[in-house]
């Protein structure tokens, strides 16, 4: 049977709910509601559903923490694939051209 594999986008500008998310510290990887990262939930609701290991997509400067988060919860990503442009930013159109690669 054929498992479908979850993609994680994990990154952004960190204006939004800024000061608790910032560029450096992105809400995905905040303890909003509980004591799990918004990251680690999502990884926990996914880890015994059926679904194979995820791909996490990320920036360069995140993947450290995106793998971290994740061990602490007993996930292992099959990929931690950083996302930039030509120009090493995170962009949306360059998270979005990054699943071509997955």
């Amino acid at each position: 049977m054929v498992k479908i594999v979850p993609i994680l986008l994990c990154g952004g500008s960190g204006t939004r709910l800024w000061p608790l998310s910032r560029k450096t510290h992105p809400k995905q990887f905040s303890n909003i509601v509980g004591n799990k990262s918004l990251l680690q939930a999502t990884a926990i609701l996914l880890k015994d559903s059926g679904f194979a290991d995820p791909i996490a997509v990320t920036c360069d400067s995140l993947r450290f923490i995106t793998t971290d988060q994740l061990a602490d919860v007993g996930v292992t990503a099959q990929k931690v694939c950083p996302s930039s442009n030509k120009m090493g930013h995170q962009s949306g159109l360059s998270f979005g051209g990054s699943g071509s690669f997955v």
